[in-house]
């Protein structure tokens, strides 16, 4: 399968902790099912009984995980499964299923074991399209934060494309996948910080557990003074918040989708300032629109100099568009129609996670 970046690459550069078109709002489950074979390799299902109608048995590891998936308030419209031959690595199954269905964005292991997982983590960050993993741990050391447990070996590479929940529950991680594909309609952005997982059970975890989980960027779902079950923290395994990757997965796609319409519907882009112009006001519109959706915000840049924005300047729409000029191309770049490069600079609209509250009485 090929991709666009021949014609469109698109650099991300998105800051650490401090900071083909996939459908965002669906996900496949990958096991080692029988219902499906591997030259199907992915099939789609609506509900809990076309699973079952399918041949899944209604106490299967996947029925069990579907309606966690389907069981949120704002229920996902479709789950695709796929599946991992019995003589497959749990790595090249996870490709075959990404190269027979280009149109899931997360991708959730049932039952997956330590070792699978950290192999597709590895493939999963390089996956084209572009994807996310999220898993379900329930490893005592993980809980302890010991070295080499399965969230210590993700961080040290740095991934980010991967999500961890400790749980004892199994596959709990399916209902947060189900609300963010519930969800992420592109209207408007959210954070999985604080939310429900139906059907999940809450961890009796105490305040030595949350640290540690915390600092190894381990989610979990916790009762909170008795009244709230909640999912926390909703990051990925590098600790950037997992609503930061989905947004700018989706601003990249975007992009590419709407500059990909021009050059198709149009006769020709030209080989001009007025010609990219047109181009740079496809990208505005996404834009404008990730504004919209407070994705982005307006503010001040400090995320370094690039070419005319420097640290300290105000971007009143929270998006910076700069391209040089078709003058400054080489002989060699116009002889080959290459436009000059484009840098779109974004500053990213936070979420509040937590509130400090002075309260002052008078009698």
């Amino acid at each position: 399968m090929l991709d666009l970046s021949s014609i469109i690459n698109i650099i991300v550069n998105l800051p650490a902790q401090s900071s083909q078109t996939e459908n965002f709002s669906l996900a496949m489950f990958m096991s080692k099912n029988t219902v499906i074979s591997t030259a199907d390799r992915v099939k789609s299902f609506g509900s809990i009984n076309e699973l079952i109608a399918a041949g899944f048995a209604e106490n299967s590891t996947e029925v069990a995980a579907a309606k966690l998936y389907f069981g949120q308030t704002n229920s996902p419209s479709k789950l695709l499964i796929g599946v991992q031959g019995e003589e497959e690595t749990a790595s090249a199954a996870l490709a075959a299923c990404r190269e027979a269905d280009t149109t899931w964005y997360i991708c959730v292991p049932l039952s997956a074991t330590k070792e699978d997982i950290v192999s597709m983590a590895s493939y999963i960050e390089t996956a084209k399209p572009v994807s996310l993993m999220f898993v379900t741990t329930a490893d005592a050391d993980v809980k302890t934060n010991s070295k080499d447990n399965l969230c210590d070996l993700l961080k040290k590479n740095n991934y980010k494309r991967t999500l961890v929940q400790y749980s004892t529950s199994a596959n709990a991680v399916a209902s947060i996948v189900g609300y963010t594909c519930g969800e992420n309609s592109g209207t408007q952005s959210f954070d999985l910080d604080l939310k429900s997982e139906p059907g999940v059970a809450v961890e009796p975890l105490n305040s030595t557990d949350v640290a540690l989980l915390d600092n190894s960027s381990c989610n979990y779902y916790v009762n909170i003074e008795g009244q709230y079950n909640l999912f926390m923290k909703g990051n990925m395994v590098n600790g950037v918040p997992c609503d930061e990757i989905i947004g700018v997965d989706m601003i990249t796609a975007q992009i590419k989708q709407s500059i990909m319409s021009s050059l198709v519907a149009d006769p020709k882009v030209p080989l001009s300032d007025a010609g990219i112009a047109l181009v740079v006001s496809d990208i505005a519109a996404v834009c404008d629109t990730a504004k919209d959706s407070n994705f982005i915000k307006s503010g001040t840049w400090n995320g370094g100099n690039v070419l005319n924005l420097k640290n300290g300047d105000s971007l009143t729409n929270g998006y910076s568009i700069q391209v040089s000029s078709v003058n400054e191309l080489t002989a060699a770049q116009k002889a080959q129609r290459e436009a000059p490069p484009i840098y779109v600079c974004l500053i990213l609209s936070d979420s509040a996670r937590s509130f400090t509250i002075t309260v002052n009485v008078s009698r």
